[in-house]
């Protein structure tokens, strides 16, 4: 099963895909399973492929709009054939912090044309059940600055969390993902997703001994 959160900068999909990915495993283990529940991050704040794109955006002039998608494009293509595909073969669950869905929002954000990513979308494993992790943007933003880590102004600076809230939250009407109210506590916001999952079917079934 792949389970895929979705949202702006500061919602607390990180902190929610961690309670997520162990009370499913807990819940799997209670059953009579193997816990087999992973969290990832496909392309993560750490990784070569991102700080070599927010060099690029910084200091090359030609590394436009297009060509940032194109990145952004082949990226999810080539962590999803080298990495996504066998973390579903050995995982109950892998739930995934951003997807595709998450670049289709932020393009739409920043004014950038969105096309390519559909076509990845035919390329890749389609999620099972996504969420959207929903916030206004003051709280985003402050979130932000609470981690006293210089924010990436390119995408974190509140005019654009403010809209890209709202394209995420366009994009859970055409995708069909549920919106979670992360405003409150971790837990309740975990409680929403889990009873989520429990109302879709997506637990299997005791094992018999």
């Amino acid at each position: 099963m792949l389970i895929v959160l979705c949202g702006i900068d500061g919602s607390g999909k990180t902190t929610l895909g961690e309670l997520l990915s162990a009370s499913l495993s807990k819940e799997l283990l209670d059953s009579g399973h193997a816990s087999q529940v992973l969290f990832t991050k496909l392309i993560g704040n750490g990784s070569a492929f991102v700080r070599y794109f927010k060099l690029l955006v910084q200091i090359d002039p030609n590394f436009d709009e297009r060509s940032q998608n194109y990145a952004f494009a082949f990226e999810r293509v080539r962590t999803a054939d080298e990495t996504l595909g066998e973390l579903l073969r050995t995982h109950y669950a892998v739930v995934l912090d951003r997807y595709v869905h998450s670049d289709i929002a932020m393009s739409r954000a920043h004014g950038r044309e969105e096309s390519m990513f559909y076509t990845v979308l035919k390329h890749v494993p389609f999620p099972d059940l996504g969420f959207i992790i929903d916030v206004p943007a003051e709280v985003a933003m402050q979130r932000i600055n609470d981690r006293q880590i210089p924010p990436w102004v390119f995408n974190e600076n509140e005019s654009l969390l403010r809209q890209g809230r709202l394209e995420y939250l366009r994009l859970a009407e055409e995708f069909g993902f549920e919106v979670i109210d992360a405003s409150g506590t971790p837990e309740n916001a975990l409680d929403q997703m889990m009873r989520c999952i429990r109302q879709r079917g997506f637990y299997p079934a005791p094992v018999e001994i």
